[in-house]
């Protein structure tokens, strides 16, 4: 089976933006499971086109537990955007003792 470069950049690109997703995930965005639900939906598709079916059929439930990740993250409002930084701020600093004030 030959593969043309163009193909080759778009796998690359997908492959890419998998690694990304992986980032987004440690970072805790629920973006991450968006993206690998997209390259789950593009793998599948190449890896019919290509033949490789048990690959394939293997893509199917990933997708479903990502979509789930992402269901269960958004249920525990994991990954949202707020920003506690000046609460945090507020009430890590160390109370001063009346004696040293």
């Amino acid at each position: 089976m030959h593969i043309s470069w163009i193909e080759e950049l778009i796998d690359f690109t997908f492959g890419f933006l998998g690694k990304y997703a992986k980032w987004l995930n440690i970072k805790g965005r629920r973006l991450c499971f968006i993206i690998w639900i997209i390259c789950g939906a593009y793998w599948f598709v190449v890896d019919l086109q290509r033949g490789l079916y048990a690959q394939a059929l293997f893509c199917i439930p990933t997708m479903c537990f990502q979509a789930y990740g992402y269901y269960e993250w958004k249920r525990k409002r994991f990954g949202e955007a707020t920003d506690n930084s000046a609460s945090y701020q507020q009430s890590s600093l160390p109370l001063a003792a009346p004696s040293q004030l």
